[in-house]
């Protein structure tokens, strides 16, 4: 898949990390988790049902049939 949850998930948690504990690179990298969180809550978001999809295609969809899981 093009996108992953888990994926997306942890380079937010590794920009925020590195934000946190970086002083050179925490306006960068503080931007860089801001953004990733959106995508999480814009694309990986089921506006339909709620719930994060688990992948998401290079066209950014969500297969229909798929289940979602708690990780």
């Amino acid at each position: 898949p093009a996108r992953s949850i888990v994926m997306q998930s942890r380079l937010v948690w590794t920009a925020a990390a590195f934000a946190m504990h970086q002083p050179e690179g925490t306006d960068e990298f503080r931007d860089f988790a801001r953004h990733g969180v959106d995508f999480l809550r814009s694309a990986m978001w089921d506006k339909t049902h709620g719930g994060f999809h688990w992948n998401l295609d290079r066209d950014l969809r969500a297969d229909p049939d798929a289940r979602k899981h708690t990780y």
